[in-house]
């Protein structure tokens, strides 16, 4: 037996295949999922080491191959038209400010088809991105329970309450957990184990149920559009096991259940249905009475600069206060003076419109289009969820104005591409461009 202390440790770990195989840009992959639902710190520390790993792994052959690809070229025009933000008479702040939010379009696009991805790395992200976000909100609902400043009041655990105690928006923390669902619904049959099967079920139904306290209206629906969607896929393939039924019936059953027990939910439900009340726009900030009167203002704005739009976001901020103190909309104009919020288009077409013009502003429909027909040539179910999740936000939110919303469209949306074209192409794997 030889002795401990003689052992070469330097060429141990020159032969060590193990470490030599490792493919630390995948392991910069798995951990950005899971960045996602953490400050932002994060996200932009591992965007610079997927840089800089990029540049000293892979030759210029590589990069210039992966720049030709389409939906590089694509999310590359994306970001430049940001740069014709500086052909308007406003401050050029703005546009370097648009501009260095959606560095990610440039970053990720290239660095994904760099490294390459496959469908395995594709259920390792949406497991990933699963624990996380169950991990991260029931961190969240514990810091309102051990809040000694708070009552143990329902409506400390509903919406914005429950997703500020870790930072986020509830709309995104709830669009990034509906995504999540992928991972127990598309990603399990490989797992042999029935009983870890049988726990992230059990996973599910809690993360169905802090999607329902988050209590955002939008994802709500796109959580029900997708529940039936599931039915519809489970009847379709005649898969009508004892297990399957009785997770259907529980989901089935707590959602209503839970909303009508609840009154903050039930009230967020009465806002999505009766809107256009005296009760929903003076007394429920952020109810669907309150986008109305947004979205009117955008359009309003949109008359006066039709072709052109106002160059940049922080243009169209400026000018939709304008039409607000106009048009003396109480509601909006007493959370801007109390509490210094500002109320952007709250929809992302309209935003693109409003910022470039109806001719370049449609370039977003366009993006969305193009990756629903790369979805549906490739059968990728978790593609159209991913597309369905960013359409039916882009209605209501502003999801490519701030920095989660643009780091989801475009990690998602780039790792998505590239898996599905990997099984296409498998030679295009992840050696492309090597030196």
């Amino acid at each position: 037996m030889s002795d401990f202390r003689t052992i070469n440790f330097k060429n141990l770990l020159k032969s060590n295949s193990v470490l030599e195989n490792i493919n630390y840009g995948k392991i910069l992959l798995y951990s950005f999922a899971v960045s996602i639902y953490l400050p932002m710190i994060f996200t932009n520390i591992i965007s610079i080491i997927l840089v800089v790993y990029c540049f000293f792994k892979f030759n210029k052959v590589g990069l210039k191959t992966v720049i030709k690809d389409k939906f590089v070229t694509l999310f590359l025009l994306f970001f430049l038209i940001l740069a014709f933000g500086f052909l308007y008479n406003i401050p050029v702040v703005g546009v370097f400010k648009g501009m260095e939010k959606k560095l990610s379009f440039l970053v990720l696009p290239i660095t994904i088809g760099l490294i390459g991805i496959k469908r395995k790395d594709i259920e390792i992200i949406f497991m990933l991105f699963f624990y996380a976000g169950i991990l991260v909100t029931t961190f969240a609902f514990f810091k309102v329970f051990l809040s000694p400043l708070e009552p143990l009041e329902f409506k400390n655990f509903i919406n914005h309450e429950l997703s500020n105690k870790v930072g986020l928006h509830a709309t995104y923390l709830s669009m990034f957990l509906v995504l999540s669902l992928a991972y127990p619904l598309l990603y399990l049959k490989s797992l042999k184990n029935n009983n870890i099967k049988i726990s992230i079920y059990c996973l599910s139904i809690v993360c169905v149920v802090y999607i329902l306290f988050l209590g955002v209206r939008i994802v709500w629906l796109t959580l029900v559009l997708l529940l039936i969607l599931s039915g519809f896929y489970l009847i379709r393939k005649s898969v009508f096991s004892k297990k399957n039924i009785f997770i259907a019936s529980i989901t089935v059953i707590i959602i209503p259940l839970l909303i009508f027990m609840v009154n903050p939910l039930r009230e967020r439900l009465k806002e999505m249905v009766n809107y256009n009340n005296e009760y929903n726009t003076k007394e429920v900030w952020g109810g669907r009475g309150i986008r109305i009167m947004i979205w009117e203002s955008g359009f309003q704005l949109f008359k006066k600069q039709p072709l052109l739009g106002y160059g940049s976001s922080n243009a169209v901020q400026t000018e939709l206060e304008t039409v607000y103190k106009e048009n003396n909309l109480g509601p909006l104009l007493y959370m801007m003076e109390k509490n210094g919020k500002t109320f952007n288009p709250h929809n992302q077409f309209l935003s693109e419109v409003l910022k470039h013009g109806i001719l370049i502003g449609f370039y977003y429909p366009f993006v969305l289009i193009f990756l629903g027909k790369g979805y549906y040539e490739n059968n990728s179910i978790v593609g159209f969820l991913f597309l369905l999740i960013t359409f039916g936000v882009s209605l209501t939110e502003t999801i490519l104005e701030l920095n989660k919303g643009i780091v989801f469209f475009s990690f998602f949306a780039s790792i998505l591409y590239f898996s599905y074209k990997h099984n296409l192409n498998p030679k295009s794997s992840s050696r492309v461009g090597l030196e």
